[in-house]
């Protein structure tokens, strides 16, 4: 074997390595002392959701600057799947969605309120621009790699909160 395709092979692994230990770091986060169940809450000071009405939904889609090839998927899955359902909320203006990067000081702030440690998905309902009441979909790690129930679970948790806005 060449020097040069010793040093590709050797810079491959590497590569590789890195990729692993992202996704791993990830799985480790997800895994830990947090339970693999979502978590709802209201907004703390919030008013009680049953009374406050929210009139929009955002998508957040919570992931860090290095990213896997899960993280990517989950994200393009969760685009997809906004796309695909929810033409009509998205063109009433009622349902958005932001990838926002962890790391970032801009976004610390929802970090800490949504007391997130990994990549996630979070649905908030808000009341203008408050959020009453959200869930921390993280089920989005269990089904990342079977992409039909990926879907399925995107759509059906923000189809629940869309609904908190229509009806």
């Amino acid at each position: 074997m060449t020097r040069r395709a010793r040093t590709i092979l050797s810079a491959s692994f590497a590569l590789m390595a890195m990729a692993f230990w992202a996704c791993s770091e990830a799985a480790d986060a997800k895994n830990g002392p947090v339970k693999n169940e979502s978590v709802t809450a209201t907004a703390p000071g919030g008013d009680n959701p049953a009374t406050e009405r929210p009139d929009r939904v955002t998508v957040y889609y919570f992931h860090n600057t290095r990213r896997c090839p899960t993280c990517l998927g989950i994200q393009k899955n969760i685009e997809e799947a906004i796309e695909q359902h929810f033409q009509q909320a998205i063109q009433a203006g009622m349902l958005s969605f932001e990838a926002l990067n962890m790391e970032e000081a801009a976004n610390r702030s929802l970090v800490e309120q949504f007391q997130l440690s990994f990549g996630t998905m979070v649905v908030a309902a808000k009341a203008e621009d408050r959020i009453v009441r959200w869930e921390n979909a993280d089920k989005v790690w269990q089904y990342a790699h079977e992409p039909s129930k990926l879907q399925t679970y995107i759509r059906e948790t923000v189809s629940t909160h869309v609904k908190m806005v229509t009806e």
